[in-house]
C-alpha cells in the first residue's frame, strides 16, 4: 500500500469476498473519506479503523467514514468509540445507518460522542436497529 493520502476509498468498487474486503480495510489509515458500507465489517476491521483514528504517529487524515449496512454490534461500536475519544481523531462525519446496535452499543456511542476529544460534526444513524 502506498503512503499517499487518498481523497476517497470506496470498498464497493472492489468485487471481492468478505475476506477480501477485510484485507482492504487498512487503507483507511491513508484516506480522507472511507466508504465501507455493505462489506461485512468484522470486529477485526473495527479494530483497524479504531487504530487508524487513534494513531499517535501522525493524526489520521480520515474525516468521513461510512459504515452503513453492516452489523457492527456492541463490540464494534465499543472499538469505534475508543477511536472517537482519541485526541488524534479528526473524524467529522460517521454513517452508522442500517446497523444493529444493542443497548450497551448505544450507551457507548453516546459516551464517545460526549467526549471533549470527539470532533464529529455529523452522525448519520437512519434506521439503526436497537436490539436488547
Amino acid at each position: 500500500m502506498s503512503e499517499e493520502i487518498l481523497d476517497e476509498f470506496d470498498s464497493r468498487t472492489y468485487n471481492t469476498s468478505a475476506a477480501g474486503h477485510e484485507r482492504l480495510v487498512p487503507v483507511v489509515r491513508h484516506c480522507r473519506k472511507a466508504i465501507l458500507n455493505s462489506c461485512d465489517v468484522t470486529e477485526k476491521s473495527c479494530e483497524i479503523v479504531a487504530s487508524a483514528l487513534q494513531s499517535s504517529n501522525s493524526p489520521s487524515p480520515l474525516r468521513d467514514l461510512d459504515l452503513s449496512y453492516n452489523s457492527l454490534g456492541d463490540s464494534g461500536v465499543k472499538l469505534l468509540c475508543a477511536g472517537l475519544m482519541s485526541p488524534n481523531c479528526k473524524l467529522q462525519r460517521l454513517d452508522l445507518s442500517y446497523n444493529n446496535l444493542g443497548d450497551s452499543g448505544v450507551k457507548l456511542l453516546c459516551a464517545g460522542l460526549m467526549s471533549p476529544n470527539c470532533k464529529l460534526q455529523r452522525l448519520d444513524h437512519g434506521r439503526v436497529w436497537l436490539t436488547s
